[in-house]
């Protein structure tokens, strides 16, 4: 039997079972009602949902190395970035925003999306460009330190992923060798964006945009 995790938390979003803002609880409804649409245009994909929730949890918190165990708020952010799609597979949400108070692990949540689209990400197939973004070049390299130790714990446990990625501390990128795309730290205090061809970005303070 295949655990939704994603609609189990937006079920007790809308019980009341779980205390949420208003705009948390519309997004709840929304995601029960549209599952219940006899016509529409998308469908929620459960096993492409836990796919990347799943991969997820296998990276640890950089602060305890201990593998991550999401907390339901954040398996219903990830799967429901994910695990809406059309009959072709494109996906139904290319943006999302995020906003939470400090000390709640989205930096530890969008760092994860990142190592997993740099592994296993699709769109496009080669060279993505995932851009950890903040207003200054620290707070960019803070979220990008916790996607190199999780990409270097993965690369201590899988011979594959070690033959596969170059970890560049000395210019803050992480590559996938096999279809050259990288993770890239960016600051707007730099102007470093310009030029820059995006695929995924991670804002650290609020938004993941793709």
């Amino acid at each position: 039997m295949i655990i939704d995790r994603t609609t189990d938390y937006a079920k007790k979003i809308v019980s009341g079972e779980l205390v949420a803002s208003k705009k948390n609880i519309q997004s709840a409804e929304r995601h029960l009602r549209d599952m219940n649409l006899k016509v529409f245009k998308y469908h929620f994909d459960v096993e492409r949902a836990n796919r990347v929730i799943n991969f997820i949890e296998l990276l640890p918190v950089p602060k305890t190395m201990q593998q991550m165990k999401l907390k339901q708020f954040q398996c219903f952010i990830i799967g429901s970035l994910f695990g809406w799609v059309d009959d072709l597979g494109n996906r139904r949400f290319t943006k999302g925003y995020i906003s939470m108070a400090r000390k709640n692990g989205k930096t530890l949540v969008l760092s994860g999306i990142a190592v997993h689209d740099l592994l296993l990400g699709t769109e496009p197939k080669f060279e993505r460009t995932i851009g950890v973004v903040s207003n200054s070049q620290s707070q960019a390299n803070l979220a990008w330190n916790d996607a190199k130790t999780q990409l270097e714990a993965l690369r201590v446990k899988s011979k594959k992923v070690k033959d596969k990625t170059k970890i560049t501390p000395s210019i803050h990128e992480l590559f996938n060798l096999k279809d050259r795309s990288v993770i890239k730290s960016f600051s707007r205090e730099g102007d470093n964006l310009e030029g820059s061809q995006i695929s995924t970005g991670k804002h650290k303070c609020l938004a993941f945009q793709k």
